[in-house]
């Protein structure tokens, strides 16, 4: 069986998940991805998706957590191709969908 010597371990540490998010941004933007402003853990800023689901109006976490009231947004669930995202090298069958606000959406047809 596949095995590795474990040479760091982040598990059960008060801070591995702020450890982890500084390890993996470095990683990715090494790779050339820029997590946009707003949202620094997701990273498809500029790329083209399709909305395949409309989940509803809810509380908006951006204006909320600033104490500026809930103003209710839309969300929406976006489908992306795997070489949007990752480009032509990606498998060619591979989605993902990503939960998205309204506000974070740019209208391509506009």
């Amino acid at each position: 069986r596949p095995h590795c010597r474990l040479l760091k371990a982040l598990y059960g540490h008060p801070e591995a998940g702020a450890l982890w998010e500084v390890r993996l941004n470095d990683i990715l933007k090494n790779l050339g991805w820029s997590p946009i402003p707003w949202n620094g853990c997701t990273y498809a800023r500029g790329k083209t998706g399709e909305i395949v689901a409309v989940h509803g109006a809810f509380v908006f976490p951006d204006s909320h957590a600033h104490g500026l009231g809930e103003q209710p947004q839309w969300c929406y669930g976006v489908k992306f191709s795997g070489r949007e995202l990752w480009g032509p090298d990606s498998d060619a069958g591979l989605e993902v969908i990503v939960d998205c606000w309204e506000p974070y959406l740019q209208d391509r047809a506009a």
